[in-house]
């Protein structure tokens, strides 16, 4: 199994299928099979981000809602009345490209779209949303923390922040820098959970290295191979059924 795919960019979703299952990141970002979805699991995101983004804005937000389904209105009556919503917007849906130059010389890049960019007094928060999903189990070693946290240090400060619509004069101190996910569930009951990363020159420094890595031997892999354990990491992988660990009677249960 070989690949002569060039990877110019690179998401955090790439880089969490890369460390979870080099065979799965082959299926899913080199050979890009995607299996049909079904658009009803990504509703409620899809409608509360719509609701966030003219929120941000300045939009009146009462003609979507008056036509939102119960979940919808739930979510966002909680979210509305979380400060975390109120802080002053930098930059809404925010589109990121970061480069990064491999151990062979070619320039890479790291891509992602951030929610949301806030101030909260003297620090910037890089604010995620989450409906549908929950916060990662590990959310400080989990590669959209990590990725997004390093992604606005890097272009904060440059002449490509304003082009990219991001609200920040000059460079950024990692310290100055954290991650909130805000997680709400659709019910009256479950208020809203917020988790915090804090964000440091070392953590800064360990993304680099940890990224030029993994980019660098994306250069020169051929073989994707499954868990040297052979052991499956990811019981719900769409590709179980195609990569061979099954048959090799190797799946966890």
């Amino acid at each position: 199994m070989s690949s002569s795919h060039e990877f110019s960019q690179v998401s955090s979703d790439a880089f969490k299928s890369w460390s979870r299952c080099k065979r799965q990141f082959y299926y899913k970002h080199v050979k890009r099979l995607q299996w049909p979805a079904d658009i009803q699991h990504f509703r409620l995101g899809r409608d509360v981000h719509k609701l966030l983004d003219y929120q941000a804005r300045g939009l009146d937000c009462e003609l979507l809602l008056s036509n939102a389904p119960r979940d919808v209105r739930l979510s966002w009556q909680k979210l509305i009345a979380h400060p975390t919503v109120h802080l002053p917007v930098l930059a809404n849906e925010w589109a990121f490209h970061v480069p990064l130059q491999t151990e062979q010389g070619n320039m890479e890049w790291a891509t992602g779209r951030i929610d949301r960019v806030a101030r909260s007094g003297d620090e910037i928060w890089v604010i995620d949303w989450k409906t549908g999903t929950g916060v990662p189990r590990n959310p400080e070693a989990d590669w959209q923390t990590r990725l997004y946290l390093y992604a606005l240090v890097e272009v904060a400060g440059t002449p490509s922040a304003a082009d990219l619509g991001l609200s920040i004069d000059g460079p950024l101190r990692p310290e100055q820098v954290r991650f909130v996910y805000v997680e709400v569930k659709a019910d009256e009951a479950t208020p809203v959970r917020e988790v915090s990363i804090e964000y440091n020159q070392a953590k800064h420094e360990a993304t680099r290295q940890v990224l030029q890595a993994i980019l660098s031997q994306l250069a020169v892999e051929e073989d994707f191979a499954l868990p040297d354990n052979g052991a499956c990491p990811d019981r719900y992988c769409s590709y179980r059924s195609i990569c061979g660990i099954e048959r090799m009677g190797l799946a966890s249960v």
